[in-house]
């Protein structure tokens, strides 16, 4: 728990909401892509905290919806922003928006229609608002069996059905859209074990991705709850250190945030890496990218609680034009299934 609680000091230059047109050098576009080449692969977007209004401080769960809007939870102002795509801040859910008020604010995701949804941590909860910020349910902790005790991970399918990953029970539950839990994933069922199950995310075929933060894996369950996948740390280079945020794109590409490592990676379907985002790549400097999550198009968004910035990414890699990408904080329900070969991506590389 203490290291939800560590503060650091805000960097010294924070861009604020600036398109940043020069961040990495370009050395690969994706084969039919229309980004340009002076920013793809590289960094497109900076969101500092004076962007905010209360200022960023803890940016941990992030989504971003078919139209570019970034929705961001922070654990610090508690409080739920809403950008534009262009950094412009459109939207603010105040704790009090919610009785119990929402309290350490982490995990958050969207469904098909724009409703937004948040863990409550500190009072064992989940809340759905609508897309403008009222509430419309509560899922309490004794909804769950066992209870609720220090939800964090959180992630929406395409059906609305919410899953919730709970540090406290180190388990993983699934709700379907009424609230009304259909599924525990046990810390027993996952090897290695479950600890600290931070990030969430959810394909199209129901398989569920956890980012194990004490495991240091990426586990993969099927829908039913059997794992039948884990990526180690050793699978990374740099060696995967704290994975926390977890996204599934519609090839079915695996995006991991890492608190520790200061890096984000990118690993196929068979847990094989692609290429990582390092520290040195991004403007900050990532401090702990814990937020991960895409929009349909493909870019990738990140939100670092240290260093108080929200990021966007075009990482190169062009998504089915066909495919319908719901994004949460820690996670992308997606389809998975295979990309037409004009969407095969040419390997992009990151250079700081």
């Amino acid at each position: 728990m203490m290291r939800r609680m560590l503060t650091r000091a805000m960097l010294a230059a924070l861009m604020v909401g600036v398109p940043l047109a020069a961040v990495a050098a370009p050395v690969g576009v994706a084969t039919g892509s229309t980004a340009s080449a002076a920013t793809c692969p590289g960094q497109t977007l900076n969101i500092g905290p004076s962007a905010a209004t209360p200022n960023l401080s803890y940016p941990y769960g992030i989504a971003a919806d078919a139209s570019g809007n970034i929705l961001v939870a922070d654990g610090s102002t508690n409080t739920i922003y809403r950008f534009d795509s262009s950094g412009t801040q459109t939207l603010a859910i105040p704790p009090t928006a919610t009785t119990p008020n929402l309290s350490d604010s982490l995990g958050l995701a969207l469904d098909s229609a724009g409703n937004i949804y948040v863990v409550n941590r500190d009072n064992a909860n989940v809340v759905k608002f609508d897309p403008s910020g009222h509430p419309l349910m509560t899922i309490s902790a004794s909804a769950a069996t066992p209870n609720l005790s220090e939800p964090v991970g959180l992630a929406v399918d395409s059906a609305g059905n919410i899953y919730v990953g709970d540090e406290g029970t180190s388990a993983v539950y699934r709700f379907n859209p009424s609230g009304t839990q259909t599924l525990a994933i046990a810390s027993s069922a996952g090897t290695p074990a479950l600890g600290d199950p931070d990030g969430l995310a959810v394909d199209s075929a129901g398989n569920i991705y956890v980012g194990n933060y004490v495991g240091n894996t990426i586990n993969k369950f099927n829908s039913s709850g059997t794992q039948v996948m884990a990526i180690p740390a050793s699978a990374g280079t740099p060696t995967m250190s704290g994975p926390s945020g977890v996204a599934v794109d519609a090839l079915g590409n695996i995006y991991v945030g890492t608190q520790d490592g200061h890096a984000v990676y990118v690993f196929d379907s068979t847990g094989t890496q692609k290429f990582a985002i390092t520290s040195a790549q991004a403007t900050p400097a990532f401090e702990a990218p814990v937020g991960i999550a895409l929009d349909p198009t493909g870019n990738l968004y990140v939100a670092d609680k240290y260093n108080h910035n929200v990021y966007r990414f075009c990482t190169g890699i062009v998504q089915p034009s066909s495919s319908t990408t719901s994004t949460t904080a820690t996670t992308a329900s997606t389809s998975s299934t295979a990309a037409p070969a004009s969407a095969v991506a040419v390997e992009p590389t990151f250079t700081g």
